[in-house]
């Protein structure tokens, strides 16, 4: 039998020992292939939705809503006449739990603690704070957005 070796990390503090053993936080099969969806960009984009009224175009929780495929995404004509009201005109993952559960995300729009963002400063992300924001308030590709979640797992996931 074969015993492991433990490497020992030279010139290193024991703070800076910490963080390079800090468990990297792992994705579940769902936030993987989300992530993973939005890193191909074979998705097309849309705003202030979670899909277009064609339903070929998603904003980026709509993407996760399809391909966790849990739970249909019905027609942008019968959302709203199911659960949209006139005041409301931002969706959320609210009216999906079971996707919202599977993501494992910090709340229903995607929210993110900045303080727990990796390089990113208040210039870079000023106003932004949650998933639908960079969504549809930036011109951030689906793909982008894939590889911030990715980048900071820690800030969007439970």
């Amino acid at each position: 039998m074969k015993k492991k070796m433990k490497k020992k990390i030279k010139n290193v503090s024991a703070s800076e020992e910490k963080l390079v053993k800090k468990k990297i936080y792992r994705l579940n099969k769902y936030q993987k292939l989300w992530i993973d969806t939005l890193l191909s960009g074979k998705t097309r984009k849309c705003k202030d939705s979670l899909s277009s009224l064609d339903g070929k175009s998603n904003c980026c929780l709509g993407v996760a809503i399809k391909v966790c495929g849990l739970e249909k995404l019905p027609s942008l004509t019968e959302r709203s006449k199911s659960y949209l009201s006139e005041n409301c005109s931002e969706e959320t993952l609210k009216d999906f739990p079971l996707t919202y559960k599977a993501l494992k995300l910090k709340d229903e729009s995607g929210f993110f603690s900045k303080e727990s963002l990796k390089g990113i400063t208040d210039d870079d992300l000023p106003i932004m704070s949650d998933l639908t924001s960079l969504n549809d308030d930036t011109k951030m590709t689906h793909a982008e957005i894939g590889k911030f979640i990715n980048e900071n797992r820690e800030a969007v996931f439970k």
